[in-house]
């Protein structure tokens, strides 16, 4: 998420360094964060909107990640042993508080027989071609 903490996210309920959202509760595993996030998204400004799609290009990739480690009964330090990465790549990379190079994101996915790639955006998420 480096770079997204320059953009004022009070509209959004979250602190510019802490990035701490203001969630009831938020299963890190499950649909409720998208939920809520739908529903904050509604009432945002086109700026706020660019910030919350970068945090939620985060949470899929993390959310990918601890759901495909947790359903293999991995721990972060053995999915680091198969990977070739340290255990504090895993947990910053599951936290959202690092981007990840591709090289560390290939050698993971091999553990779980997947590619690092594109995959389309769920419609009405994707930003507008004029936006550059």
């Amino acid at each position: 998420m480096h770079g997204v903490h320059n953009y004022d996210c009070k509209e959004l309920g979250m602190k510019a360094k802490g990035v701490e959202m203001k969630a009831k509760s938020v299963d890190v595993g499950g649909s409720d964060f998208d939920v809520y996030l739908d529903e904050v998204e509604a009432n945002l400004s086109p700026a706020s909107r660019e910030v919350l799609a970068a945090f939620r290009a985060d949470y899929t990739l993390a959310s990918q990640l601890i759901q495909l480690r947790k359903g293999r009964k991995l721990t972060q330090v053995k999915l680091a042993e198969r990977a070739g990465v340290s255990q504090s790549d895993i947990s910053r990379i599951e936290s959202g508080a690092v981007n990840a190079s591709y090289g560390s994101l290939q050698r993971i996915g091999r553990v779980f027989g997947v590619a690092v790639g594109f995959i389309p955006a769920p419609a009405g998420k994707t930003r507008a071609s004029s936006a550059h």
